[in-house]
């Protein structure tokens, strides 16, 4: 059994894309080809969080995606112990909304929530991190720990992103198995 497990929010577990298409106006369905996707939306960064934090509870309205449930219920089949990571928005309001997404949309009980921008503090040998972003995944591996890319078609596993979950899956039983054998 793994350490730790770190599930990442937006992306992962909370649909981040749709949230600022509704936002934005793009059409649903839509999904971006990388990272800093908010020049498709004809905007610079800083226009772009400023929407965001003017909409109100929009870091609460985000909806779950499809397979929220199964990569809960991966970290704790595999992880002695389990947290949801996500990064803040400065906007304050975030952070709270943030927390009662989490008590909504995983488990009214949890407390199982760090809210940093630099997950990596967290990385160390046994430790897994699942996450879309490229940047947080090699900084995780810099530090020490082992991270799964979690397939989206704006990372560079997006020739998995059909089927994510799969691939997490396989992934992570095999991270774990290897683990069991030290």
């Amino acid at each position: 059994m793994l350490d730790l497990i770190v599930l990442d929010m937006d992306g992962v577990l909370a649909d981040f894309v749709s949230g600022t298409c509704a936002l934005f106006g793009m059409p649903s369905g839509w999904q971006p080809s990388h990272w800093d996707f908010y020049d498709d939306f004809g905007v610079d960064a800083r226009t772009f969080w400023a929407k965001v934090s003017m909409r109100p509870d929009f870091w609460l309205d985000l909806e779950p995606t499809p397979w929220k449930d199964e990569l809960v219920s991966l970290a704790q089949q595999h992880g002695r112990e389990w947290v949801i990571a996500t990064s803040p928005a400065i906007d304050p309001s975030c952070w709270q909304q943030k927390v009662a997404w989490v008590y909504e949309h995983v488990d009214a009980c949890c407390r199982n929530l760090v809210v940093t921008p630099q997950k990596h503090l967290l990385s160390a040998p046994g430790r897994v991190l699942i996450d879309d972003s490229d940047h947080n995944v090699e900084k995780w591996r810099a530090a020490g720990g082992t991270a799964i890319l979690f397939p989206t078609p704006w990372n560079e596993n997006r020739g998995l992103a059909d089927d994510p979950i799969t691939y997490t899956k396989g992934k992570l039983e095999d991270v774990a198995e290897d683990w069991a054998r030290r």
